[in-house]
């Protein structure tokens, strides 16, 4: 499917020119760094594994958290600042 296509259907957020690269990079970096750092290294941790079984576990001994919607709340609320 061509880009725009991807945009429409939600598989992109945004069509990116070359030459705004290096701003989107900023931008996104800027977005990760307000993860709590304990989700930031769950995340990491689960990137490298093999085991869907493991990952599966793991995303819901995090959701089972209290406190879930607060934290997603939180998240989305500092990266849509740093969009501003």
């Amino acid at each position: 499917i061509s880009a725009e296509q991807a945009r429409e259907i939600g598989l992109a957020s945004d069509l990116i020119e070359k030459e705004g690269w290096e701003d989107l990079v900023t931008t996104l970096a800027a977005r990760a760094r307000t993860l709590p750092t304990e989700a930031t290294t769950n995340m990491l941790a689960l990137t490298g594994s093999k085991s869907a079984e493991l990952d599966l576990a793991a995303l819901v001994r995090s959701a089972a958290r209290p406190g879930l919607k607060a934290r997603v709340e939180k998240y989305r609320n500092l990266a849509m600042r740093e969009l501003q």
